[in-house]
């Protein structure tokens, strides 16, 4: 389980008790995730074991953390550029009316950009982690020798023209319609993806890339303030 991945590299506890708000692509799977996740578990962290109990306080759309405490405006479209999906969500007075996944993701864009460099790369396909390291700093410098700024230009341009101009159109046809129009997700802060978005009216959220995490994890220290008692358990 990758939570209990993630609890080895904190510092050791003989005991851990973790509430939790998470979020799902499809909802209707909310049972099933709870079913999972809640228990107790003895794992080896670290090379010491710990007691680990796990209590799941709620399960939301993928995608509402980042809207959490945000003043939203009556009628929002809000597109999440994800690693493995692009999500295309419009809220109707804070309601969720529409919510369609796209199967293709930043790691589509990575990989392309892997196999077209070969012919700067002494023939080889790129290191895809490089390559991720590179664009989330913010760069196209791939190591001290190789800029990969033609390849990746030319790869943005073919990822959205095959994965993200239908739900990009939707989002603008949302936004003549009187939608504002929003943009979460780490794809958001692509090199020169950001300043598009924008021209296209786009808001970009503060912190993109962790919003939704931070939404739930506010909701979550919510849930808790007003069930202290329950919480304490």
């Amino acid at each position: 389980m990758t939570l209990l991945g993630a609890l080895a590299h904190l510092p050791h506890r003989k005991a851990w008790h973790l509430k939790l708000v998470v979020s799902l692509h499809d909802v209707g799977l909310a049972s099933q995730l709870q079913q999972i996740l809640n228990g107790e578990y003895q794992p080896i962290l670290a090379g010491k074991q710990s007691d680990v109990k796990i209590e799941v306080l709620k399960v939301v759309p993928e995608g509402m953390g980042a809207l959490f405490g945000q003043q939203l405006p009556p009628k929002l479209t809000v597109l999440d550029f994800g690693n493995g999906t692009t999500l295309y969500s419009r809220y109707n007075q804070g309601k969720r009316e529409v919510h369609t996944p796209f199967p293709a993701g930043v790691e589509v864009l990575i990989e392309d950009i892997a196999q077209k460099m070969k012919h700067i790369n002494g023939g080889k396909v790129g290191d895809v982690s490089k390559i991720r390291f590179c664009l989330e700093m913010g760069h196209t410098k791939y190591s001290r020798d190789i800029d990969i700024k033609d390849v990746y230009s030319t790869a943005l341009k073919d990822w959205y023209e095959k994965y993200l101009k239908k739900p990009v159109n939707m989002t603008l046809d949302a936004k003549h319609t009187g939608d504002e129009i929003w943009a979460i997700g780490g794809g958001c802060l692509l090199p020169g993806f950001k300043k598009l978005l924008e021209k296209n009216g786009f808001k970009i959220r503060d912190n993109p890339v962790e919003a939704n995490a931070n939404g739930l994890l506010q909701m979550a220290k919510v849930i808790i303030s007003k069930n202290p008692v329950t919480a304490s358990k």
